[in-house]
């Protein structure tokens, strides 16, 4: 009886091969340039679970619907279900001269006729499928992060322009107003960028494969954003009633060395780390090209932002919580100060950065990354740096 009810349970369970590599088919829509759907073929699959997407609070999710034997019905999620075919809408927002903030994440569409997709509400997935891939009309396909990996930023049309070498090799998606005098010191930054960084930050071998994505925004709003995704980054650069601003490149060339750190790492990071240690490499590579640029800590004297405890910011910060700067400034000044004592003794903050790695943990710091850093500053240089710069009160012993 026992062997019966297992054969039945089997019969009825959803089969999926783990290997199954499933295409997101993006469909354009002639009549309506930001309106797009995506179409995946389930015949194959037999009964299926749909997941919903990744979210972000600004998320909206479109109706997902079942095709099956010409009946169209709506599927309900993480409710397992049959169908020959699912669907739903992707809307996009139209870029006007002013641009927008886009570390918003919202898709939107260029006027120079290119579409960026970011896939919090807009990517499903079915339970069991282990690879998956986008594709637009059957081609341009990239695959589909999983749930542990930086999100989907996807962009597509247009003419983007590809830039190589031994290391990298990427597609930049841009207006011409950009692309018109930026194209070339975009490439000689990357790739001076690329080669200090990877070594540090990326544990994989071969060339990087990227979508470099830029979005104006006009200088009244008095910001720039960014967004690093799986394989690909967006960032704002700065316009003034729709021509560029060349005043202002210098922040979004930083930017953009930020989000390459954070596309590049493979590294498991806590989140405070990630930030504050993302921006202060991206100080530090930017001085070894320039000299002259400013470090983390002149910058964090200037924006006189060194008052109130770095770890009581850290318990505190959501995403969207004014705290998170406090990471770029005395965060980042932070691991510049540890940088300058490793140093004096002869090491460096970069052959320390893997020690770092934090598995879920609530740790302020891992205890791999003290008990290296103890046994070469010492714990009474290390608990002062720690106490000037990350939690003022702290009684940490150090010595173990």
């Amino acid at each position: 009886m026992a062997l019966k009810i297992a054969l039945l349970f089997c019969l009825l369970s959803p089969v999926i091969k783990a290997k199954e590599i499933l295409t997101y088919d993006i469909k354009s829509n002639d009549n309506n340039l930001l309106l797009k759907s995506v179409i995946i073929d389930t015949s194959h699959l037999g009964h299926f679970v749909l997941n919903p997407s990744r979210a972000i609070p600004s998320t909206n999710t479109s109706e997902v619907k079942c095709h099956l034997s010409n009946q169209v019905s709506k599927i309900e999620f993480e409710k397992e279900t049959k169908c020959d075919s699912i669907s739903w809408d992707i809307s996009f927002k139209p870029l006007d001269i002013n641009g927008i903030d886009i570390s918003s994440q919202q898709n939107v569409y260029s006027s120079s006729g290119h579409w960026i997709l970011f896939e919090w509400g807009d990517i499903h997935r079915i339970k069991g499928i282990v690879e998956s891939q986008v594709c637009i009309n059957g081609k341009s396909c990239s695959p589909i992060p999983t749930m542990n990996q930086a999100p989907l930023i996807k962009a597509w049309g247009g003419k983007p322009i590809l830039i190589s070498n031994h290391l990298f090799e990427a597609n930049i998606y841009a207006d011409d107003i950009l692309l018109g005098s930026k194209k070339n010191a975009i490439n000689e930054k990357m790739s001076k960028l690329i080669t200090y960084l990877r070594p540090i930050f990326n544990t994989q071998n071969g060339p990087v494969n990227w979508d470099l994505i830029f979005v104006n925004i006009d200088e009244k709003y008095r910001t720039v954003g960014g967004a690093a995704g799986y394989n690909s980054w967006v960032v704002n650069y700065v316009t003034n009633n729709g021509k560029f601003n060349e005043q202002r490149f210098e922040h979004t060339a930083h930017l953009v060395a930020h989000e390459t750190i954070h596309t590049l790492t493979d590294i498991p990071l806590s989140f405070w780390v990630s930030e504050s240690l993302t921006e202060y490499y991206t100080h530090k590579a930017f001085r070894l090209i320039e000299p002259t640029y400013e470090s983390a800590i002149e910058e964090l004297i200037r924006k006189q932002d060194a008052q109130g405890d770095l770890s009581k910011k850290i318990g505190e910060v959501e995403p969207s919580n004014e705290n998170l700067l406090f990471f770029y400034t005395k965060g980042a000044a932070f691991w510049q100060a540890i940088d300058e004592q490793l140093a004096k003794n002869n090491s460096s903050l970069d052959d320390l950065v893997d020690t770092l790695a934090n598995y879920e943990s609530d740790e302020l710091l891992p205890e791999s990354f003290i008990k290296k850093l103890v046994g070469i500053i010492g714990s009474f240089e290390a608990q002062k740096i720690i106490r000037e710069y990350v939690q003022e009160n702290s009684t940490h012993n150090l010595d173990g």
